[in-house]
């Protein structure tokens, strides 16, 4: 049997970050790895449970399932952390 793992580098994972920000970024926020994501995103600006905070979660969690890191909880106060620091703690296969 052979197993193949997927790897996601964390620059990649800030581009794939830093592109799903710029799809809900109705305020003009300019984008960069030191972006705060309480900036952008909020929990409170569609429809019933989703929102921009829930979609964007979504999306990185899928991108993070099909490169076979395994799910985990993210941080209580994310939405306070930059691109750059949520993606070092999303990376990291010891913080689970």
């Amino acid at each position: 049997m052979i197993i193949i793992m997927a790897v996601i580098s964390k620059d990649d994972l800030m581009n794939v970050m830093l592109y799903e920000l710029a799809a809900f970024n109705d305020e003009g926020v300019d984008l960069d790895t030191q972006t705060l994501h309480d900036d952008v995103l909020d929990d409170n600006d569609g429809f019933g449970a989703a929102s921009s905070k829930s979609l964007y979660k979504g999306s990185i969690d899928w991108v993070l399932w099909n490169a076979d890191y395994p799910h985990r909880n993210w941080p209580s106060n994310w939405m306070d952390m930059t691109v750059d620091e949520l993606s070092d703690m999303l990376l990291n296969r010891n913080n689970l």
